[in-house]
């Protein structure tokens, strides 16, 4: 808890000690050498308390610590009137209720409700309803008005209980998406596929549906199309959940992050449809959307630069303007070596860096792609290779570094690379007829033999996916069946 405090907080902890602990002097002394050391040590701990304090007990030492330090942490984030959490007013409330106060219990419930309404979160409502009934009964109102609020109570908690069956229903959506994108057994996971969609609240009326649900049904709706590739009702679906979110001005405020998420879908769907003239409508709409909201908040500042870094990228690559990809290269090496050190994980760091490699490729700077190859190795994690996602990451990649070795007259490591584009594909998980194909190819190519090939319907089967790298390749395979 001490070692993930910032600079502000230790300080802020000292000043409040020093005001309000009783046993500053000791909690101070055990603050400062649970600080001091780099990984907690029971018995270190004990032999230096005991050298320096006489008396006391380690174990109750760090219970009044503990307690010290989270209400200090309180006082610091809660008790402005700026900051005020929906915990800290129900704490008053209580508080109001214990002094019989009315007219304090009032004046905090009203503020309750308020922002839970701003906040849109309804898991409170039913807690402030029962101190709103005890209200009553301190004030000793009439029984209609205590049932009235005693039915009022009953449908908030309904209202919740609705909210986390949608909430669930997300979830295995999500957990669907990620279990099933690349298995082959299709027979089972449309089995799966149908239970979930032909559920009562995925057939739910939108008009019945608070916020937060209508929320919950239309990205499950997203998940559904996105698994069965179907661009019109995905970008529909998009566009619907944008108009969604935009119509609650306080969803906006206080997840800008989840509506960038979301806007960043519908411009990708957008390019998708090869609607590029809207994308960059909206592209520009969300540069407006993010001065106008006010970001300021130093992650949410660089999760607003993230998305607008891989939205330009993409739409620049589907104008075929490869060179101001690659003048973005700094960036987009700097924004992944960051997320690498924070072992964080940006949404679409693998695409990123694939449609700069592309647009090296594609200008045929051999010597910058072969880097920006080598700089994904040293980046992502080395168990990533374990992933079915990663292994066909890694095969575009081999491909890649054939192609340019190839070019640059290296055929010896030409020849070796396609060994390690034949292993992947010997994987199960990964098969697939269209990367069979193209190693095919491309051994056709390294011995000198070419044959003309489906080339042509493979070609027109990838460009219905974005972002998909492959398709700069397949320009070159085409190049070298033409001579």
């Amino acid at each position: 808890m001490i070692h993930s405090l910032n600079k502000a907080e230790k300080r802020s902890f000292k000043i409040y000690s020093q005001k309000y602990g009783k046993s500053k002097t000791k909690l101070i002394l055990l603050f400062d050498l649970i600080n001091a050391v780099e990984e907690y040590d029971e018995k270190y701990l004990n032999k230096q308390f005991k050298k320096k304090l006489k008396s006391g007990s380690l174990s109750y030492e760090k219970y009044k610590l503990k307690e010290l330090l989270s209400n200090s942490l309180c006082d610091l984030h809660f008790n402005s009137v700026d900051s005020q959490s929906i915990g800290n007013v129900i704490c008053k409330i209580e508080l109001a209720l214990k002094l019989k106060s009315p007219a304090l219990m009032e004046e905090w419930l009203e503020r309750g409700y308020k922002m839970c309404e701003q906040e849109l979160e309804n898991v409170f409502v039913p807690i402030l309803k029962r101190f709103e009934l005890k209200l009553m009964m301190l004030k000793k109102a009439d029984l209609a008005e205590a049932v009235e609020c005693s039915e009022s109570a009953i449908r908030a908690s309904k209202a919740l209980i609705k909210d986390l069956q949608f909430q669930k229903m997300r979830n295995q959506f999500g957990s669907f998406m990620l279990k099933n994108f690349y298995s082959e057994d299709k027979a089972k996971v449309e089995i799966e596929r149908l239970k979930l969609v032909n559920s009562k609240n995925f057939n739910a009326d939108e008009n019945e549906l608070n916020f937060t649900q209508k929320t919950d049904l239309l990205y499950c709706r997203q998940i559904n199309f996105s698994y069965l590739r179907d661009s019109e009702n995905l970008n529909l679906v998009n566009r619907t959940i944008i108009e969604h979110l935009e119509s609650e001005p306080n969803y906006i405020k206080r997840k800008f992050d989840t509506y960038t998420t979301f806007y960043g879908s519908m411009i990708v769907g957008l390019i998708k449809a090869k609607k590029i003239d809207l994308a960059e409508k909206y592209l520009e709409r969300f540069s407006q959307l993010c001065l106008q909201n006010d970001v300021t908040d130093f992650n949410l500042v660089n999760a607003v630069k993230e998305s607008h870094l891989f939205l330009s990228c993409v739409v620049s690559t589907y104008k075929y303007e490869y060179l101001a990809v690659c003048k973005k290269k700094a960036e987009i090496k700097k924004l992944l070596t960051k997320n690498a050190q924070l072992e964080e994980t940006f949404d679409q760091p693998d695409v990123l860096l694939f449609l700069l490699i592309e647009s090296e490729f594609a200008l045929k700077k051999y010597e910058d792609c072969l880097d920006s190859i080598s700089f994904y190795y040293s980046v992502f994690d080395k168990k990533s290779h374990l992933l079915v996602s990663h292994i066909e990451n890694n095969f575009r990649l081999k491909a890649f570094e054939f192609a340019c070795q190839f070019d640059l007259g290296n055929l010896n490591t030409a020849n070796s690379l396609l060994k390690s584009i034949g292993y992947f594909l010997s994987i199960k998980e990964v098969q697939s007829d269209q990367l069979t194909l193209i190693k095919n190819l491309l051994i056709s190519i390294n011995k000198g033999k070419i044959e003309k090939t489906s080339l042509a319907e493979m070609k027109a089967d990838y460009v219905k996916k974005m972002p998909e790298p492959l398709l700069v390749l397949l320009r070159w395979i085409e190049e070298k069946m033409e001579g």
